[in-house]
């Protein structure tokens, strides 16, 4: 009995003993101030590091990557390079919540510390790298200013003295992509032996840019077609006549580089509006019954009609074309084109299968029309007019009481009417291919005005009545 009192005692005291070993053990354990076996840090093993070391270690590596450069290059920009650092660009990790599970392993219980040290052996802790976007953005704005607000530059066709066409391609605006940028950074950090404490060499990168291309690009002019002068005619206007000469200056204004679609129609009255809104039409003389009186927009059948000669020497097809009453001074008869607000017209036809281009322009007395396009360059064309018949000039009587009886005067030569016939030659290397007829035109004879005293069986005027419409002008003597 004393034997098996004395065996349980001991029991007991080995027990407590046991247990006061345990305790210490966990309690050493628990309390290691390094870092767990077999932790590793992005590459770096970092066991038996002392957890004040791994936390200096680890936030000085992350300070240091963050004035790591990177060298950014923009080739629109002249491939001019600069460098900003990893912090410019918007860096930002993960490191503080790495030091923090670190840092864990100073509190809580024995068993509570114990348990994590356990958790985080031979742990692989990621050290994440990652970019704020807006960061990124605010940097990117203000280091490249003037590259975010380019602005693209349209594509543009210009005709040199000599008539060549040649294409100034324009140029894109452009604008960083930061989402490309983001991905491009994204990844690559943090670098192979980053721990190393070493920054490396600036990293190079080409900064990704998005293109803005303008709206009228080298392509787009190309498509057109336009590419040599096909036609050009010239007429003479007369230095005096203020009036007439705005006219004519304001519609060949409108007239000045009008680009015609293929198959497109040109609208002279489209013009005329578009003139009378923009300049306005001043006082020069108008036709009106066959005569020259007072009127308004005098002169703009000169435009129409340089521009007729030019669109027949072009092979362009006439779609509407009326001649004047009366012969012009400025062309030859046969090759004018006149209007008349609401009656006649002058339209025609770009029947090229490319775009026209329509130029004019006024030079020391003359006018001239130039139409650049695309045709076959093996063909010409040639106008030639014929005068078919003349009719004669009628006598128009007027009433001169102070003449003596039966004496007459001529007041005012007449001159005889035309019938005039237009053809259009087309050559090919200069052999004739075809001769077609354009028109025949009619104008009035003007008649021979005598002055009479007594009762003559001819008094007035022996000719037709012509058509109360007014050409070469918008308004007739009672324009005011």
């Amino acid at each position: 009995m004393a034997l098996l009192k004395r065996l349980l005692i001991g029991g007991i005291v080995l027990g407590v003993l046991a247990a006061a070993g345990g305790a210490a053990s966990l309690a050493v354990y628990a309390t290691r101030q390094t870092v767990p076996a077999g932790v590793i840090v992005s590459g770096w093993h970092a066991e038996g590091v002392s957890l004040q070391g791994f936390r200096a270690k680890l936030e000085d590596a992350v300070l240091l990557l963050a004035r790591q450069q990177v060298r950014l290059k923009a080739e629109p920009a002249g491939g001019v390079a600069t460098s900003l650092t990893l912090e410019q660009l918007g860096l930002r990790s993960n490191a503080d919540e790495i030091i923090a599970q670190m840092e864990a392993l100073k509190s809580g219980s024995l068993w509570q510390r114990a348990q994590l040290r356990k958790k985080l052996t031979n742990r692989a802790l990621g050290l994440q790298i990652t970019f704020d976007k807006e960061v990124l953005q605010r940097t990117v704005d203000q280091t490249w200013i003037a590259l975010q607000k380019s602005e693209p530059v349209n594509a543009l066709r210009i005709i040199s003295p000599q008539d060549e066409v040649r294409i100034d391609p324009g140029r894109n605006g452009y604008r960083i992509d930061t989402e490309e940028l983001l991905r491009q950074l994204d990844g690559r950090f943090p670098p192979k032996d980053w721990m190393l404490g070493i920054l490396q060499a600036p990293i190079p990168l080409t900064l990704p840019l998005l293109a803005i291309k303008p709206a009228v690009t080298e392509e787009t002019l190309k498509a057109q077609g336009i590419t040599r002068k096909i036609a050009e005619f010239s007429t003479v206007f007369p230095a005096s006549g203020e009036g007439r000469i705005h006219n004519v200056s304001s519609a060949a204004q409108t007239v000045h580089d009008m680009l015609l679609p293929p198959d497109g129609i040109f609208d002279y009255s489209k013009i005329i509006q578009e003139t009378e809104k923009k300049f306005g039409f001043q006082e020069a003389p108008v036709i009106l019954n066959g005569k020259l009186v007072p009127g308004v927009g005098g002169g703009i059948c000169q435009v129409s009609s340089t521009l007729y000669n030019a669109v027949l020497l072009g092979g362009l097809q006439i779609v509407e074309r009326r001649n004047h009453s009366l012969p012009v001074s400025y062309v030859t008869p046969g090759l004018d084109a006149t209007y008349a607000d609401g009656y006649i017209n002058f339209k025609f036809k770009n029947n090229t299968g490319h775009h026209l281009l329509i130029r004019t322009s006024m030079d020391n007395g003359r006018l001239t029309v130039k139409l650049f396009g695309q045709t076959p360059s093996d063909i010409t064309y040639e106008v030639v007019t014929k005068t078919i018949r003349e009719l004669p000039a009628p006598n128009k009587y007027v009433q001169n009481p102070t003449l003596r009886k039966g004496k007459k005067v001529t007041l005012q030569q007449g001159k005889p009417g035309l019938i005039v016939e237009t053809y259009r030659v087309k050559k090919q290397n200069g052999n004739v291919v075809s001769t077609d007829l354009v028109s025949r035109d009619a104008y009035a004879p003007q008649p021979t005005l005598i002055a009479v005293n007594g009762d003559e069986s001819k008094l007035g005027d022996d000719t037709a009545p012509a058509p109360s419409v007014i050409e070469d002008g918008v308004r007739g003597p009672n324009f005011r």
